[in-house]
């Protein structure tokens, strides 16, 4: 296991997934609570960046750059394929994740609620497809690329 890399004042970070070489973002770039979170082209639109701020025990809160609203599962839910979701970033556990270090620089983000895995639906690789939870795997499309920089 490897922590996240730190997080640096003005940088986000592009989280793209290995299965479908598309980044995590919200829809539509939506800046609204319960927003859901989808994979689409990794251009220089906001909602695709994300930062990092580390909380305690090798968690932390991944915060949209777009809409500063948390990565979390939708309700709390501990339950395979619950979908992933913005919302405020409270205290609650399912706003908290640890990356878990593969090899080739690649990262599984496993929620602290669930203990389940971020993934995207059924391993799809279509713009749009959506952000669930799922059993960390060794399916690909649980896996996210070395977190991209991206200075603004």
């Amino acid at each position: 296991m490897l922590t996240a890399p730190p997080a640096l004042a003005g940088t986000a970070y592009y989280m793209k997934n290995y299965n479908s070489r598309l980044c995590l973002t919200i829809a539509g770039g939506g800046k609204a609570a319960n927003a859901p979170a989808v994979q689409y082209y990794c251009d220089s639109h906001p909602s695709r960046l994300w930062t990092f701020q580390y909380q305690s025990g090798g968690f932390y809160k991944i915060r949209n750059k777009n809409s500063g609203l948390c990565l979390t599962i939708a309700g709390g839910g501990k339950a395979a394929n619950a979908p992933a979701v913005q919302y405020y970033c409270d205290s609650h556990p399912s706003r908290l994740w640890t990356f878990l270090y593969q090899s080739g620089g690649f990262y599984k983000f496993r929620n602290k609620n669930s203990g389940l895995c971020l993934t995207i639906a059924g391993g799809g690789k279509a713009a749009n497809a959506p952000a669930v939870q799922y059993y960390c795997d060794s399916h690909p499309s649980r896996l996210w690329t070395k977190l991209s920089p991206y200075t603004y």
